[in-house]
């Protein structure tokens, strides 16, 4: 299985659930933009490596690439696991993978997804991150299939937030 987080933390933790599972953090501050408008995931990953400001344009494209390549070889997995939360970085996160997805002929992998904005007994649930390996597994049966509406969704927001007016 692929699991796809929003960070290190959540995957760091991930890897403890499921140790032979492969895990992908998107790292991306995609609320700190500009994101253009129609590239593809790669031309993409080259524009955001060389206007962040989280790392040098070389460690940055050199982590966007392995993370595009590790992408593009979903279909080696049987499931993909989308794990985001409530806010407007993992959402933003969530719609262009969801966007991207809506694009590929999946096989016959399957694309789930989890994502909460609360926890039982975390009063002030601020995201994944503040999870356990045994809180994140106890969510692994409430994953659900991601919908072609959901796609259409995804697509028509992620277009919308790239668009320059």
């Amino acid at each position: 299985m692929l699991h796809i987080t929003s960070g290190e933390s959540v995957g760091n933790t991930l890897r403890q659930v499921a140790p032979a599972d492969e895990i992908l953090a998107w790292n991306d501050v995609l609320h700190e933009g500009p994101v253009a408008a129609g590239l593809p995931l790669e031309e993409l990953s080259r524009v955001r490596a060389a206007q962040c400001g989280w790392d040098s344009f070389e460690d940055a494209s050199r982590s966007l690439t392995r993370r595009d390549t590790t992408l593009a070889g979903f279909r080696d997995h049987h499931e993909v696991l989308l794990w985001f939360e409530h806010d407007l970085f993992d959402q933003l996160q969530l719609i262009q993978l969801l966007d991207w997805f809506a694009q590929q002929d999946p096989g016959a992998t399957r694309l789930t997804l989890i994502c909460i904005g609360e926890f039982p007994g975390v009063e002030r649930f601020h995201g994944l991150g503040q999870l356990d390996a045994e809180q994140l597994a106890s969510l692994l049966p409430s994953r659900q299939p991601v919908t072609a509406a959901e796609l259409d969704l995804a697509r028509r927001s992620w277009t919308a937030f790239r668009s320059p007016d």
